[in-house]
């Protein structure tokens, strides 16, 4: 259920960030699926998740739907140029711009936006070693890397082209190489719907 839940809230992020000029009817809701890859990506994780559950509940014939997903699940990889390497599962309500190129080895918290050529994995900054904890609401623009055991606070927005080594707090802006904060608690949560 917590699979289903999840992917129930990247859709509603996916209709918030695409509306259709005469409101998101079935077949409006059909053509914006059908033309991103991103939410195509998220539907294979989504159900490769779903059957580790069944998995780890000793569900009888797991094997079953397990193995069709994980190939699902590894042609979209290869497919889009994703590799997911999350300790846990990604948060509910995540919105993928342009679905390639992308490591994900952190954790990611809810409805974050990520885009294309980014990574977030492990590394070594300041004497620590680890990954990336991402919070809630946060947007990360395209050419990013996130590395290190640092934490991304909630509703952030990471600029394009930005190499993050250090801790970023709560509503911030930054960028650059090395990241820096340009801007704090801005009150502007429009760039954190998804688009």
């Amino acid at each position: 259920m917590k699979g289903k839940a999840s992917f129930k809230r990247d859709l509603q992020r996916l209709w918030e960030s695409c509306p259709a000029p005469e409101g998101l009817v079935l077949p409006s809701k059909i053509r914006i699926f059908m033309h991103n890859r991103g939410i195509h990506w998220l539907s294979a994780y989504r159900l490769k998740r779903a059957t580790h559950y069944l998995y780890q509940s000793n569900k009888p014939l797991w094997f079953i739907p397990y193995l069709f997903v994980s190939i699902l699940y590894l042609l979209s990889c290869i497919f889009y140029g994703f590799n997911i390497e999350s300790p846990q599962d990604l948060g509910p309500g995540l919105f993928i711009g342009d679905p390639s190129c992308i490591l994900i080895g952190g954790i990611i918290g809810e409805n974050c936006s990520i885009h294309q050529c980014t990574t977030i994995g492990y590394g070594y900054s300041k004497g620590k070693e680890g990954i990336p904890v991402i919070g809630d609401h946060v947007w990360i623009g395209p050419n990013v890397v996130i590395t290190g055991k640092i934490r991304i606070g909630s509703y952030s927005t990471i600029l394009g082209g930005s190499i993050v080594t250090d801790d970023i707090p709560e509503r911030a802006v930054a960028m650059g190489n090395p990241c820096r904060i340009i801007a704090i608690d801005s009150g502007d949560k429009s760039l954190h719907r998804g688009a």
